[in-house]
């Protein structure tokens, strides 16, 4: 018979964090390997377009090559501009703003591709996190084992940022409007002001939304469900729960803060300690969902908490029948 854990007891931070360095200790490649590619496709750090014009035109130009009509072409098709209005520009403004649509088209495809690898890998990352709990294994080919869930995945990632952002507009709006307002009118005072509205109103809503998204992968990853399924499930699971974890995603959130320590060693360093610090987090994470769903059956089956396993080889033999 399965007993249920409480949501305090399966979401322990001292155990869960705990089995998580235990699992880097017993396969630290695949956790090495897991956070770090987890850690760069969540990361969309280089696909903003560039802001330094001169830069632009001095480096990026020779690379490319790109004539001035395709440059102008580009303007035309992609925003809307006539060509006649970019024939008058100029040579050099006409480049400028080619060159301008260029990279945002390039950092485009650059967060959509980081973003369709995150949602590959992600199923991949909680099933390698199973086997070692339920396994001690140690072997890698669980990471990449994700396909079957892509788009359900991608699906969820994307609905969760549709209800993030909903929930910042329906409470933040009016604070935005001022802010905006201030802009326009040059009016300091009324920017700062709607700023601060908006961050009042909208943060609460914002981590109340993000604390009932928080656990959605994982029904994706674990019990197969589709995108809305999974999001009514995770808000039906952080229902009445949130204050926990809003306190166990603060101090996950802490641990991979203070891996980035890794960056005074020539930066060298934070290769090492930032994807250990996400794969110990998310093996947390993983850890205290399954036993919060599927109570005492599951930690029966966790390998990892035994304390001293024999290997196969050493197992002791059935007596002979006599």
């Amino acid at each position: 018979m399965t007993t249920p854990w409480s949501f305090g007891e399966a979401f322990s931070l001292r155990r869960s964090l705990g089995d998580g360095i235990k699992a880097v200790r017993l396969a630290p490649g695949p956790m090495w390997l897991g956070g770090l590619l987890m850690t760069i496709s969540d990361g969309c750090n280089g696909a903003s377009p560039p802001t330094d014009l001169d830069g632009l035109l001095e480096t990026e130009g020779q690379l490319l090559g790109l004539p001035l009509q395709v440059a102008q072409g580009l303007v035309a098709s992609v925003v809307g501009v006539p060509s006649s209005f970019t024939d008058g520009l100029g040579d050099m403004a006409a480049w400028v703003v080619g060159f301008v649509v260029v990279f945002v088209l390039f950092g485009l495809a650059i967060v959509l591709g980081l973003f369709a690898l995150n949602s590959w890998l992600q199923t991949g990352f909680v099933r390698m996190h199973v086997e070692i709990l339920e396994r001690r294994s140690d072997d890698l080919t669980p990471l990449f084992s994700g396909r079957d869930r892509f788009w359900a995945m991608a699906g969820y990632k994307a609905l969760s940022s549709l209800v993030l952002t909903g929930a910042l507009l329906s409470v933040a709006w009016p604070g935005l409007a001022l802010a905006a307002y201030g802009a326009m009118g040059d009016d300091r005072t009324l920017l700062v002001a709607g700023a601060g509205m908006a961050a009042i109103f909208g943060l609460p809503a914002v981590v109340y939304a993000a604390l009932g998204t928080f656990l959605g992968e994982l029904v994706v990853a674990l019990e197969g469900e589709a995108p809305m399924r999974a999001l009514r499930r995770s808000f039906a699971l952080a229902h009445g729960n949130r204050m926990t974890l809003l306190w166990f995603s603060l101090v996950c959130a802490v641990v991979q803060m203070l891996s980035l320590a890794g960056l005074l060693l020539c930066c060298v360093g934070v290769l090492a300690t930032l994807p250990f610090a996400v794969s110990i987090t998310e093996f947390a994470k993983t850890e205290a969902f399954l036993l919060y769903t599927r109570g005492t059956k599951a930690a029966e089956g966790f390998a990892l908490w035994d304390p001293d396993p024999l290997p196969p080889a050493q197992a002791p033999e059935a007596p002979a029948a006599s």
